[in-house]
């Protein structure tokens, strides 16, 4: 399901999605979905509401930095009990999938325990669930009865608790409707879920406390308090629960953090003989958005009230040193003061290394190393100490009602270095999860899971985190029913920022990354495999597959460690990639300078074909010390893989490319003053419509102004030097001249050492249209080809483009036997293109169209004529024809230039059949004699047809030959242009297929009338 942004009038209407008619959820009832958004400009106008009894309450805000990946959705819809619907709203493009309601329904039915209660119509709850302000029996009754409880919902006043002396902020009592709206605070109350419900809360625009006070107490038997609190918006608000008599004041528990938009209960147990006060202290933090607040405070019996006030306990300061300000750190031994910034960096900067002794990494001999629980359901992180008997950290029971994951996090970490990985020594127990999160400038991210498979066994993992500006934190989250979850140590390997570990670019990935590091990306990412690799066709090689579960990010990177610069010249990245599949995406090899934006250097896109490709770039000399190569997949949906090994650097240079159809900026390595590549006829019009690769006006090609140039004076355009030739080579490509005094274009072969030799001259006529051209070369050092445009002194504008330079082995057939393949603008049809043409002749042609059953889907051969006024359709054929060979003729009566265009549809067919073409012939001057064809088509042609809607061919049956091969082993789609393929000879035939074209051998025969 997905929105679109809406661009006529602002503000734009929200988008709604509203669920059906819903009924009675319980306490614990959670709504979880995924999301995507495009843009982060958006952040914060999606929303889900709940709508029940009159009520409309906002469950969940989309949070800040939400944009991009697909992102978890998690709201509590607290009681309800009737009818209820909720709505989901955005007036931007989201995506929204996986909706779910978990723990919405009345209990299982089980036996009780016999120190349970049993509910109607089932379910059991616990002695200390009953009273407690939490309906656990769908039919309310473990909540009747509770006259001997003390419990204030403020709803009409503060039940006799009372402001604390020692604040400088105040807590106040408000409903959700009459309070200025915050993402922070709360939208409605725990007492009666409603936004007109009351509760009490502190904020205050500067940091600071606040305190409330009970009426004073003795304990009779057991005394606990019951709270709902909702603390959200900010990591550095506090709760804190205070026993307080006339001699001491004794911290019972705190929570810290943001523990999430919603009510989560919590419990405190007293003990004592001496009269006392519950003092509840709430502390803002940094952020004076933030707001902490509290609902429902419900004592047991055994908290008896007293009369009367008790004397607050005197605080003395502790001798010893002047303590650090707030914002600042005391190192244990006293001697330094840290700014926070220098905690959890990965560096010691104390001498007795305190500052970095509680930030995560702990075997818990002694306490949770840092982490903190931040639970707010059934189960809970602790710490087992030294117990050797339960070691490390694990789980516990909680006092929360919801039925949620235990969760724990570090503090503010960070920064980290490229290297850095953190390490796990753990059980999961036999059906246990656990996982390990990131938060950073998105919300949490996994970066990884397990799930216990019916043992105990202790296991190790360890988890790559990379480069991470400060600050970021990492979260533990666990659940396991009997509670045999557990962590031994937790280890930061190579954290430290300044850490230098060279390596080189090089490697095959048999035994490691070799200093390359696979960035986490919610779940798709890099991933050593083993299998068909390139190296030794049974080894390991890297992979990426955004099928696979829990991949849930658009992106997987790959980066090196940072690299000296290259002192001497440019250097040459080759590497062998796969990239199948129809919904692969973008594969891309990227640069990296400290401070600079990213470089492209190499991209495909779309699948290339179940093979390993050779590819190349040349990296820059100018880069900074410390830069930094990235391989990118950028994914379309979830069908496909990439692949990627044996990454060599070489110095010099990359040979240039054997195919550059100048899609891809910089890949062709071609350079030269006064050529542009551009597109469309540029922003001044001095070039052709459309390009030669694609036929559209998206297509790129390189253009000379010639109309700017004296007559005789030339501008060159070089492409990179090519390896020595073993034999003969033909060099082929498609130019343009514009109409009227175009100029002339030149091209030549040079030779390494400076011999230079004209290999052809075009520009006796002027065209108007795309033409071919191609000579033989013979070299035997290094060389390249120079093209030169030259100006004929015509004062009208003028232009030379060229577009599809390739380079294949043997000799030419000449200008007049070409054939090209290439893909439509929507990237989903093969082409067969023929030389240009012009005059009156006959065009005919065999096919076939044969599928089995229902598989042809809606495949389509078509014909089309090319012309300078564009292309179009003059003879189709759809579905499956007959096994038979069909014989097409169509005349042609044309006054101008025209190429005839054999397309084939991909369609959604199955490939259980196939598309062929024979005994293609264009017989010039002549007309068509009465076309024979078989019995059962279906085509549909033109007789005889307008020069611009001319049809034309490939010459004859060697067309498809050599110059086809290379082009047809595999589906083209946009920027197809393999480095390797494999040669074919003697071919006349070609049949397609949904995921590829194939040349299917046969018998060679003459075209027959």
């Amino acid at each position: 399901m997905s929105t679109s942004e809406q661009r006529a009038k602002p503000p734009a209407a929200p988008a709604r999605l509203r669920s059906p008619t819903l009924s009675d959820a319980a306490s614990t009832c959670e709504l979880r979905a995924w999301y995507s958004m495009a843009e982060t400009r958006f952040n914060g106008s999606f929303t889900l509401e709940l709508s029940h009894g009159g009520h409309v309450v906002p469950l969940w805000r989309s949070p800040a930095s939400s944009s991009g990946a697909w992102r978890p959705l998690l709201a509590y819809t607290g009681r309800v009990r009737g009818a209820f619907q909720v709505t989901f709203s955005s007036v931007a493009s989201v995506a929204l999938d996986d909706v779910q309601f978990r723990n919405c329904g009345p209990q299982s039915p089980r036996s009780c325990a016999p120190n349970e209660r049993p509910c109607l119509p089932r379910g059991c709850v616990a002695p200390a669930r009953h009273c407690d302000g939490t309906e656990d029996c769908s039919d309310g009754s473990d909540e009747q009865g509770c006259e001997t409880f003390l419990s204030c919902p403020f709803e009409e006043d503060w039940c006799r608790w009372t402001a604390g002396a020692n604040q400088n902020l105040s807590w106040a009592r408000n409903c959700s409707s009459q309070v200025p709206s915050s993402p922070a605070r709360p939208t409605r109350d725990h007492t009666t879920n409603t936004p007109e419900g009351h509760f009490i809360y502190v904020a205050g625009a500067q940091r600071g406390r606040a305190e409330l006070v009970s009426p004073t107490l003795v304990v009779n038997g057991s005394c606990h308090l019951v709270l709902y609190a909702h603390l959200h918006g900010s990591d550095a608000n506090r709760l804190n629960v205070y026993s307080q008599t006339e001699t001491k004041r004794e911290l019972i528990l705190s929570r810290a953090g943001d523990l999430g938009d919603f009510w989560f209960r919590q419990e405190a147990t007293f003990n004592g003989t001496e009269d006392f006060q519950i003092v509840l202290e709430g502390v803002i933090g940094k952020d004076p958005q933030s707001s902490i607040a509290l609902d429902d405070l419900i004592l047991s019996p055994g908290c008896i009230q007293q009369s009367g006030l008790l004397s607050a306990p005197r605080t003395e300061q502790p001798p010893g040193p002047v303590p650090c300000k707030d914002d600042q750190f005391a190192c244990d031994s006293g001697a330094r003061c840290l700014g926070s910034e220098q905690v959890c960096d990965f560096k010691a900067d104390c001498d007795d290394d305190t500052d970095e002794s509680q930030c995560g990494a702990s075997n818990f001999t002694h306490g949770m190393g840092g982490w903190a629980d931040i639970s707010v359901g059934r189960i809970q992180w602790v710490s087992a100490g030294p117990d050797p008997a339960s070691p490390g950290l694990g789980l516990g029971q909680a006092p929360g009602q919801m039925l949620s994951l235990a969760r724990a996090t570090t503090p503010l970490l960070g920064p980290s270095s490229w290297a850095c990985a953190v390490e796990l020594q753990f059980n999961t127990g036999p059906q246990g999860l656990l996982a390990l999160a990131v938060t950073d400038a998105a919300p949490g991210r996994w970066l990884w899971h397990a799930q216990g498979n019916g043992t105990a066994a202790w296991q190790h993992v360890t988890v790559a985190l990379g480069a991470r500006e400060r600050p970021f934190q990492l979260e533990l989250l666990a659940t396991e029913e009997d509670l045999a979850l557990a962590i031994e140590s937790v280890a930061f390997l190579d954290c430290g920022a300044s850490l230098s570990r060279p390596s080189g670019l090089s490697c095959n990935f048999e035994s490691d990354l070799c200093g390359w590091f696979a960035e986490p990306g919610d779940g798709f990412e890099w991933r050593l495999h083993i299998g068909q690799d390139h190296t030794t066709g049974r080894g390991s090689f890297l992979s990426a597959d955004p099928a696979a579960p829990g991949s849930h990010g658009r992106r997987a990177r790959l980066v090196s460690a940072p690299q000296a610069s290259l002192t001497l010249s440019n250097a040459c990245l080759s590497f062998w990639y796969r990239l199948e599949g129809p919904q692969i995406g973008t594969f891309n090899l990227l640069v990296k300078s400290a401070g600079a934006a990213e470089e492209v250097l190499w991209t495909r896109a779309g699948s290339q074909g179940a093979a390993w490709r050779r590819a190349s770039a040349t990296i820059p000399q100018h880069l900074l010390p410390g830069f930094q190569v990235i391989f990118e997949l950028l994914r379309d949906g979830f069908v496909g893989t990439v692949a990627l090994d044996d990454v060599a650097l070489a110095p010099g240079p990359c040979a240039a490319p054997l195919r550059c159809n100048f899609e891809e900026p910089g890949a062709c390595n071609v350079s030269g003053g006064g050529w542009v590549r551009q597109q469309g006829g540029g922003t001044s019009g001095q070039g052709p419509p459309h390009d030669r690769t694609l036929g559209t006006s998206e297509g790129h090609y390189m253009v000379a102004d010639t109309s700017a140039l004296a007559a005789g004076e030339a501008v060159p355009l070089r492409t990179g030097m090519y390896l020595p030739l073993g034999g003969t080579h033909c060099v082929g490509f498609w130019y343009y001249l514009s109409a009227g005094d175009a100029g002339s274009l030149r091209a030549s072969v040079e030779e390494e050492g400076g011999r230079q030799t004209e290999a052809l001259a075009a520009g006796s006529r002027r065209h108007g249209s795309w033409r071919y051209a191609n000579f033989t070369a013979e070299v035997s050092g290094e060389w390249r080809v120079a093209f030169e445009a030259e100006g004929d002194g015509g004062a009208v504008p003028s232009y030379v483009a060229l577009d599809d330079l390739e380079v294949t082995p043997g000799s030419c057939l000449g200008a007049g036997r070409h054939i090209s393949v290439q893909v439509g603008a929507g990237h989903h049809a093969a082409r067969l293109t023929s030389e240009t043409l012009e005059g009156t002749g006959c065009f005919h042609f065999r096919h076939r169209l044969a599928f089995q059953g229902k598989s042809a889907g809606n495949a389509e051969l078509r014909v089309l004529l090319s012309g300078p006024q564009g292309e179009r359709v003059v003879w189709r054929a759809a579905g499956h024809q007959g096994w038979a060979w069909r014989e097409e003729r169509l005349l042609i009566d044309s006054g101008g230039e025209f190429q005839v265009v054999l397309e084939v549809g991909a369609g959604d067919w199955s490939g259980t059949g196939t598309i062929a073409v024979d005994d293609v012939a264009y017989v010039a001057g002549g007309g068509c004699e009465e076309r024979r064809q078989e019995s059962g088509g279906e085509g549909s042609s033109a007789p005889t047809l307008p020069w611009e809607a001319a049809v034309a061919s490939a010459a004859a049956c060697a067309l498809f030959g050599g110059l086809l091969a290379w082009a047809v082993a595999h589906r083209c789609r946009k920027k197809c242009w393999p480095l390797e393929a494999p040669q074919f000879e003697g071919f006349d035939n070609v049949a397609f297929q949904d995921d590829q074209v194939r040349i299917v051998e046969l018998p060679i025969s003459a075209p027959t009338d």
